[in-house]
């Protein structure tokens, strides 16, 4: 049998697309991006593409048996955005089908679409498939009018529809709330099993059932999803005993919707062009910033736009038009007020989500996540990590402060070194002077990777809803010494082999933090015959001798090849502002008084072939960037 899996890339539709193939379904995935390794590797077939786009949905629904329906935009917004992401997109799907004649859909709705019950409120403390709809939000309201689809779809042309109001879909849960609304990737992937499998003679009716586990504390009715064979197995009291007690949690656990039905939590995203909207939303902001430069800028920009300055509403609007994206990149964009902006709300905001995160896939046992944060010498970066590090800290986890402006693979190395379950490197690697940027490890020293990025980001949406100012600091974190920094150069030199070199090289570190590592390096690796360029050897935000700090952009080494012309030099390197990018540039054959320079890919069989001439024994790994 063959089924469409949409939204499969997501954090359910991996779970449901690796679980449907393991149990012998001919799983084909859809979705905006392209196809993950494991989906890849588990022998998923892939289409990228959009349901907004008709095209795209009539080649994914031709020959299927059935539809899987995951993909949307997990989050609150606008209602028009909303209705777009979860209306126009199953609108669609349903409308191929019908013209292609497949007969079953299982589409993930959400808690939210009946979000504002309250526990107290029900009979027997029960809740029934057949409530009345409560949205909580408009993102509720969207499930909400989706549902009412799949009905119309099964009356009006007979096919299987399946609503499944999902709870909590974590790894495992976080909150007290959860030990009631939790559902297990793999109790997703039984439920949705179930619906597949349940008999054909529904007569086209649509059914309704909570995606929730087998939970102690529960009280969704389960009996509907019984009854076409989904027997849930995980339960969140498993874990019960590992979720710290928050003051949120009165509020929360009584409600089907959690935190985005509690009283204080309704902030809708609104339409920025809307009258009135944009400057609510940038009031509210200018209340919750702790910065005074972003206040004082955020208020400048709200006068501005209250004296009719078009020019200021429309730069208030582009700071208030979304948030910045979390991804496998982290948090990247230009220094400001505002939600699109970075600033210490956003960077204040990604840490609690981070440690969330966390404390929900915390398997250290007997001590909490540990989490070490660096930064480069941008403006702000200091800052922001001793804000992470403090809220980290508040939140229950270990936070470990680098000692000063240091490279990205110093941070990489701490983690390892100091057993962390993750780190944060603040800096925006080699953009513009105005940017800053949050990159995220997982404790293998490496960027993160979906889902956890995706995860983490349905946290950090979590924690934006309400006020900075409620997350709980603490300044007692640990500050590190020069012993990491002494740590990290002792492991990169043993990676090569001792001795003098006759090698004269330049060096530069456009201005950011490399320089007196990589001169330290250098000059123990025996490189006595090496020439730093002055005017670049300091940090410094602003970046002055160059127009973009990235030295595989043209321009940016020139500085460092006059430097080589002058002194002769045998070899060029330099790094970008964090250090965790080179360039190498070398004296060109064929042009006498040229240099050429080195493709990523040269650069990497030289190494390659260095390190396996030493005789070092161990895995050696290729990728592709």
């Amino acid at each position: 049998m063959d089924v469409l899996v949409t939204g499969a890339a997501g954090s359910i539709g991996r779970s449901v697309s690796i679980g449907l193939s393991d149990l012998g379904w001919r799983v084909h995935g859809l979705d905006l991006v392209e196809q993950p390794a494991d989906l890849a590797a588990a022998g998923i077939s892939w289409q990228r593409g959009d349901l907004l786009d008709d095209v795209v949905t009539e080649s994914a629904v031709r020959n299927v048996d059935a539809v899987v329906h995951l993909a949307s935009n997990p989050t609150e917004d606008a209602l028009p955005a909303c209705l777009e992401s979860h209306v126009h997109t199953t609108a669609g799907l349903l409308d191929a089908m019908v013209r292609h004649g497949v007969g079953r859909l299982v589409y993930a709705s959400s808690n939210h679409a009946v979000g504002l019950h309250r526990r107290d409120d029900l009979d027997d403390g029960l809740l029934r498939i057949d409530v009345a709809p409560r949205p909580d939000s408009n993102y509720g309201v969207a499930k909400v009018a989706a549902e009412a689809l799949l009905q119309r779809a099964a009356d009006r042309h007979h096919i299987d529809t399946f609503t499944l109001r999902i709870g909590s879909f974590l790894d495992r849960p976080t909150t007290l709330r959860q030990l009631s609304s939790w559902l297990s990737p793999a109790d997703a992937v039984r439920l949705v099993h179930a619906c597949l499998l349940a008999d054909d003679d529904l007569g086209g009716r649509h059914r309704v059932l909570y995606g929730v586990s087998a939970n102690t504390r529960g009280w969704w009715d389960l009996s509907p999803g019984r009854a076409i064979g989904y027997h849930p197995f995980d339960d969140a009291e498993t874990f019960a005993s590992d979720i710290p007690e928050r003051a949120e949690d009165a509020a929360e656990v009584g409600l089907v919707g959690g935190p985005m039905a509690t009283d204080g939590a309704d902030r809708p995203a609104l339409d920025v062009h809307a009258p009135g909207a944009l400057l609510q939303l940038a009031r509210a902001w200018l209340a919750d910033d702790p910065d005074p430069v972003t206040r004082d800028e955020l208020k400048q920009l709200i006068d501005a736009v209250e004296s009719a300055d078009g020019d200021a509403r429309a730069d208030l609007a582009d700071r208030f038009s979304g948030r910045l994206v979390f991804g496998t990149a982290g948090l990247r964009g230009a220094l400001g007020a505002g939600p699109n902006r970075m600033n210490r709300v956003v960077v204040t905001q990604a840490a609690a989500g981070l440690i969330a995160y966390l404390l929900g896939h915390d398997d250290t046992g007997d001590r909490p996540p540990r989490v070490v944060v660096g930064f480069d010498a941008r403006h702000g970066s200091a800052r922001f990590a001793a804000d992470t590090a403090e809220i980290i800290h508040g939140a229950g986890g270990e936070a470990l402060l680098l000692p000063d402006p240091l490279p990205t693979p110093v941070l990489a190395y701490a983690i390892c070194a100091h057993d962390c379950d993750a780190g944060v490197m603040v800096t925006a690697s080699h953009n513009p002077p105005q940017d800053n940027g949050y990159k995220v490890y997982l404790g293998d020293g490496s960027l993160i990777v979906p889902p956890a990025d995706e995860q983490i980001a349905s946290a950090i949406d979590r924690v934006a809803v309400g006020s900075i100012a409620t997350l709980p600091r603490s300044q007692d974190y640990v500050r590190l010494g020069d012993e990491v920094r002494a740590g990290y150069v002792d492991a990169v030199l043993d990676l090569v082999a001792g001795g003098p070199r006759t090698l004269r090289l330049v060096h530069t570190s456009l201005h950011g933090v490399g320089s007196a590592v990589v001169d330290e390096m250098l000059e123990r690796a025996g490189f006595a015959d090496r020439h730093v360029v002055p005017e670049q050897s300091e940090p410094d935000p602003d970046f002055p001798t160059v127009a973009f700090p990235n030295p595989e952009e043209p321009g940016a080494m020139d500085l460092a090849l006059a430097l080589a012309a002058k002194v002769d030099a045998d070899l060029v390197v330099a790094n970008d502002p964090d250090a965790d990018r080179c360039a190498v540039a070398v004296p060109d054959r064929l042009i006498a008084g040229h240099w050429r320079m080195l493709h990523g890919d040269e650069v990497g069989v030289l190494l390659a072939d260095a390190v396996l001439a030493s005789g070092r024994h161990g895995a050696y790994a290729a990728t592709i960037v």
